[in-house]
């Protein structure tokens, strides 16, 4: 099996193909990612100290691949659930490998828990 990882700048769009040896299932993962940094405050003299912390949070749908050979191979990051959704769909009717989607059954636990909290 194949699969090909794209970069882009502008318009132009280019990747390399990756082999993927013996792969045994494919799994959906939700991955949060936060980020903080200080930044410089350009007008104010440096006596007034830095400038203010900036937090950023990024979550992602990650798709990746377990080897029967153990080993964990990220094939892409999605920004979009429903997107990432299609690409299941799609190895899913392949019906030669596993495909877990992680996010659904964490979905489905914490629905089952907001139904126990109201009884």
């Amino acid at each position: 099996m194949e699969y090909r990882k794209f970069e882009s700048l502008f318009d132009s769009k280019w990747g390399e193909w990756k082999k993927i040896q013996d792969p045994d299932s494919f799994h959906l993962v939700l991955s949060v990612e936060n980020n903080s940094y200080k930044t410089p405050m350009l007008s104010a003299p440096a006596f007034y100290g830095n400038g203010p912390a900036v937090k950023s949070k990024s979550i992602t749908y990650d798709v990746k691949v377990h080897t029967k050979t153990n080993q964990t191979i990220q094939i892409y990051e999605f920004s979009s659930y429903l997107t990432a959704l299609k690409l299941l769909k799609h190895l899913r009717s392949l019906e030669s490998f596993e495909v877990i989607d992680h996010v659904a059954i964490k979905l489905e636990e914490n629905h089952q828990k907001r139904m126990n909290r109201r009884r």
